[in-house]
């Protein structure tokens, strides 16, 4: 199965600290799962700090954990920093 390319985006602390700055990227997923294991496989240790430290917003609506949510090639998905509710 063919999965689509999703746009990706990284809070730029990510950026700066796994990926040489870049922050826009196309990745094959159907699932948020998906563009982990490929974040994964680019940039490795970059998956432990994403499900840990960021929520997801697809399409802008923000999820704290959306591991199982489906994308597609028109969807975009921004990595963010979660917020201290501390």
């Amino acid at each position: 199965m063919i999965k689509p390319k999703v746009r990706v985006v990284l809070a730029n602390s990510l950026s700066r600290q796994y990926t040489g700055g870049e922050t826009k990227f196309e990745v094959e997923a159907s699932r948020v799962r998906d563009i982990l294991r490929a974040l994964e496989d680019l940039f490795p240790g970059i998956r432990e700090h994403l499900e840990e430290e960021t929520a997801v917003s697809i399409d802008g609506m923000i999820y704290d954990d959306a591991y199982l949510q489906e994308v597609n090639a028109s969807t975009e998905v921004f990595f963010i920093p979660k917020l201290d509710a501390g």
